[in-house]
């Protein structure tokens, strides 16, 4: 249960992100096939809309994003791109159980959590592109189909991928990988 004083720092943050950054988060599911959408006309009610939606997807790519807004957690997305931005840590914020994809490549990660093992319906992640070494044993409790590994600073190959039953696609190229 969420507190009104945690909602409030939910709301503020939200409030302060600049309009580019407020439409890439709230375009996806507000914008319909009537065409652009702009924010100030019927915020509210479009945004109620939105999660009518079938598809949720948050496309937040190459924003310079270095941490994410805790409002996120509002959105649950079913995809989220946050590829090409300057995040050094994993987004803890998106752990949703509705989350299928979840793209955070070309950042400058370092480290998933252990916590990760809570995103129990994710079947698409890609991590290439940062700074990983390791990847977490709890990883092996997801059903992720394709995991991109690729460039990043593994010079073992990560055992917890041998878990993944549901595995289809890997891609750990451009490691060092002895």
């Amino acid at each position: 249960p969420m507190y009104m004083k945690d909602w409030i720092e939910y709301l503020d943050d939200f409030l302060k992100l600049n309009d580019l950054q407020l439409e890439r988060i709230l375009n996806p599911w507000i914008e319909e096939k009537k065409g652009a959408y702009q924010l100030h006309d019927n915020t509210s009610r479009k945004i109620r809309e939105s999660y009518t939606s079938n598809e949720r997807r948050l496309d937040l790519r190459n924003l310079g994003l270095e941490s994410l807004p805790r409002a996120i957690r509002f959105c649950l997305p079913t995809s989220i791109n946050l590829s090409g931005n300057k995040l050094t840590k994993f987004p803890e914020d998106i752990i949703s159980p509705h989350l299928c994809s979840l793209d955070i490549s070309h950042n400058q990660i370092k480290t998933i959590p252990p916590e990760i093992q809570n995103l129990t319906t994710l079947e698409d992640l890609f991590l290439n592109g940062n700074q990983l070494s390791s990847i977490p044993e709890e990883i092996r409790c997801l059903p992720i189909n394709h995991l991109d590994l690729s460039r990043n600073r593994f010079t073992k190959f990560p055992q917890a991928v041998t878990k993944l039953y549901h595995l289809c696609l890997l891609d750990i190229s451009h490691n060092k990988i002895e």
